[in-house]
């Protein structure tokens, strides 16, 4: 099978000019996610590493530049799928600190407050499957069949100790990683299995096994490019060399990258600080061996997600599918940027795995890229995954295909992960209800992006809308360009900062003593927000993974 990936590379084409667009109602809906993709990892954002297929979609449609999802993984599929604030859908944490566990919106699973995207486009006639990462529950009310999909193959946790088997990662309480093939529990992986591969092949089934004529809603969420770092054996060298000028050198060939394609403007003139990051220079030459490795990994993994996905729309356009289906490619969160320190990675735990070079990303190794290589993911903005300042939470956003009216173009407006729930019931002609099955539902926080996407608006938000965020202690809130960020230490001050991103991507100036008003109204914003979802701010160190 990865031969014939291989020999497909970059086959998916950008539709031509106005293919594509004039398409009947209620279109059929792909959503993509890309586990940890950074800001620039992606060719169409500034990157090196090859996805010739998801720029074609970017080609062909429009790239957001100032997206943002969450800062971690669970709550940003809680939003992405929902509609609704996580703290209020379950997932308020990543990991539940004490005085939050079982709390209302802290259940740590998507609770029955809300309903899904799934549910309600099945209810209005939509085919709805899904094939990856889940991460929203493992109880049986919780998982993909009980919300909405009909036919589902789920990793149930937050990320695999393996990519090609089901070897447990840390938080795992079984002897293996849960996995589950519709409501059966899968106790044996095929003997080639690969995490990418065939979560494409699952969505590729579940379109051939249904009635054409019946729009679908396909939710492909891959486990890549989270770590452990592997890729298969014949891409594990694709990228040989590429990397050994080291994490500082690439930020700066990205930076100049993201300019020339326009993602970033001439006023970003210098990158943030590396912060507790060695210089590239300053590394022992054995530790940049290892480090090169692993990145050479991540850019073959991330090519392999191309790979695979070009597939898929390959299938699409050859079963006269693609002019009627809308895409939208994501991540979830900024670039992972732990170590070999991070609190889960026990010594015994490590012991269990073969990292030496030689077999580095292959099955039995667990490579981590760490906080230098996430930074240059995250080029050119501060830190990365777990934190709410940009690099953590600013990530890529395509959509395009059917019922999209422009074409090459980057729309660089504020787009919230709550986004997609309106944008893709409005796709479908559905209605999001005030009740479902007798219960309230909360409100939608989002706006739908296809006035936009047709061609009938300039943008989603006004410049006096303001939305806010938290995770694990940090906080922000976004008013048109303006962002006020509260980093708890050691990463940040643990005061309120005050940002003007338009002129400031990287988050060097804050404006606090020149805009005191300014500050102290979007604290206050901050404040409403936080009251309106009952946030309650976790007690003790955050946990990360």
């Amino acid at each position: 099978m990865l031969g014939l990936l291989l020999a497909a590379a970059g086959l998916f084409p950008a539709p031509a000019d106005g293919a594509g667009k004039a398409a009947p109602a209620r279109p059929s809906i792909l959503l993509i996610v890309i586990d940890d993709l950074g800001y620039s990892d992606l060719g169409a954002y500034g990157s090196e590493i090859r996805t010739p297929n998801i720029d074609a979609l970017a080609k062909s449609g429009v790239r957001m530049t100032d997206f943002h999802a969450a800062a971690a993984c669970s709550p940003a599929r809680a939003m992405l799928l929902t509609g609704i604030d996580n703290h209020i859908n379950g997932l308020g944490n990543l990991i539940m600190a004490e005085n939050q566990r079982g709390q209302p919106g802290y259940e740590d699973r998507l609770n029955r407050r809300v309903v899904t995207v799934a549910t309600l486009l099945r209810e209005a006639g939509y085919r709805t499957f899904m094939a990856g990462k889940w991460d929203l529950g493992s109880e049986r009310d919780a998982r993909p069949e009980a919300r909405g999909f009909q036919r589902s193959f789920a990793m149930l946790g937050s990320y695999p100790g393996s990519h090609f088997d089901l070897t447990p990662n840390p938080w795992t309480q079984g002897p293996a990683q849960e996995m589950f093939d519709g409501e059966r529990s899968v106790a044996e992986l095929p003997g080639d299995f690969f995490s990418t591969e065939f979560y494409a092949d699952r969505i590729i089934e579940h379109l051939q096994s249904g009635d054409p004529g019946q729009p679908f809603f396909a939710y492909l969420a891959f486990s890549a490019v989270h770590w452990p770092l592997q890729a298969p054996l014949p891409l594990l060298d694709r990228y040989r060399g590429r990397y050994d000028q080291g994490y500082d050198q690439l930020r700066k060939e990205r930076l100049a990258r993201m300019r020339s394609l326009g993602i970033v403007g001439a006023q970003v003139r210098k990158l943030p600080e590396n912060s507790g990051v060695p210089a590239w220079d300053d590394l022992p030459e054995e530790q940049r061996r290892f480090q090169v490795r692993s990145m050479e990994i991540y850019a073959a993994m991330l090519e392999h997600v191309d790979l695979s996905l070009g597939r898929l729309l390959n299938h699409l356009r050859d079963a006269g599918q693609w002019d009627n289906t809308t895409v939208l490619l994501l991540s979830d969160n900024g670039p992972a940027g732990v170590g070999y320190d991070a609190p889960a990675l026990s010594e015994e735990y490590l012991a269990a795995f073969d990292n030496s070079l030689a077999n580095l990303g292959r099955p039995g190794s667990l490579a981590i890229y760490g906080p230098g290589w996430a930074q240059a993911s995250a080029t050119p903005l501060r830190l990365f995954k777990h934190f709410t300042a940009e690099g953590g939470l600013r990530v890529p956003l395509i959509v395009s295909g059917s019922q999209v009216a422009r074409a090459n173009e980057l729309h660089r407006g504020f787009v919230h992960i709550t986004d997609i729930v309106p944008t893709l019931l409005e796709l479908a002609g559905a209605e999001y209800p005030e009740r479902y099955r007798g219960k309230a539902l909360p409100p939608l926080r989002g706006k739908s992006l296809l006035p936009y996407l047709q061609g009938k608006a300039e943008g989603a938000r006004g410049p006096d809308d303001a939305l806010g965020f938290e995770l694990a202690g940090h906080r922000g809130l976004r008013q048109g360009n303006w962002k006020i960020s509260l980093i708890e230490p050691p990463r940040g001050s643990g005061a309120w900062q005050l940002f003007n991103l338009a002129e400031d991507l990287g988050e060097f100036n804050d404006l606090s003593a020149q805009e005191p008003e300014r500050r102290a109204a979007m604290v206050a914003l901050w404040e409403r927000y936080a009251e309106e979802v009952n946030l309650i701010l976790p007690e003790g160190p955050p946990a990360v993974r």
